[in-house]
């Protein structure tokens, strides 16, 4: 979803994601978008590209389905670079539901994002929920939180000229919670439990991202 107030949509596609290892798996397809920011004369760079994603699962162990997350961190790098080749200043948003941390092989090596801002390059990527957050993560496995959900962005996008800065985080709001029944404290209210249907809404909390233009 997207408001055409703020954003116009200039294109969009989806990228499916192949197995060279494996001709037979299947998996979501990363959705690209790029859109023109509208009413902001003064940027440099008005266009912003964005690619939602969401990675295999971690189904059979993190380990066993790591390959696939990385051939889809390896996919959506080729096509980011292949932006970089036509426009050295493209402004990058990656987003969604990764089934991995972001210190995990698929966002360092796959994808080369960093996990440092000190340093920012034009070209680089920035795994944003690697930073020290007020949050403990967005999805909860055994009683531990952890990020699974990313925003990742270019280093043109973290240090534009004008927008200062981010406000990042987690959505944490009540109903979105409820009593983890196996371990202290509370976890994502989900809309199903196996076969069960248990009313809520979903197994990951939404994490948002605000950038403010001037």
């Amino acid at each position: 979803l997207y408001s055409d107030l703020y954003l116009d949509l200039m294109h969009s596609e989806a990228i499916p994601i192949h197995f060279d290892f494996d001709t037979t798996l299947r998996t979501r397809d990363i959705l690209y978008a790029k859109f023109r920011i509208a009413a902001t004369a003064e940027l440099k760079n008005p266009e912003l590209h964005v690619f939602v994603c969401h990675w295999p699962s971690r189904y059979g162990g993190k380990e066993a389905s790591e390959p696939k997350r990385v051939r889809a961190a390896l996919t959506l790098r080729h096509h980011i670079d292949s932006i970089y080749e036509t426009d050295p200043n493209a402004q990058v948003l990656v987003m969604g539901d990764m089934n991995d941390h972001p210190t995990d092989p698929s966002i360092t090596d796959g994808l080369s994002a960093s996990t440092d801002t000190s340093l920012v390059e034009a070209r680089g990527l920035y795994a944003m929920m690697a930073l020290e957050l007020n949050y403990e993560g967005s999805h909860r496995y055994y009683g531990e939180w952890s990020f699974l959900d990313q925003f990742i962005i270019s280093g043109n996008l973290l240090h534009q000229p004008n927008p200062q800065l981010m406000n990042i985080g987690v959505y944490e709001a009540d109903y979105l919670l409820e009593e983890d029944k196996r371990f202290p404290g509370v976890m994502p209210f989900r809309t199903y439990s196996g076969s069960y249907y248990k009313g809520g809404y979903s197994d990951h909390l939404p994490i948002y991202l605000e950038i403010r233009l001037k």
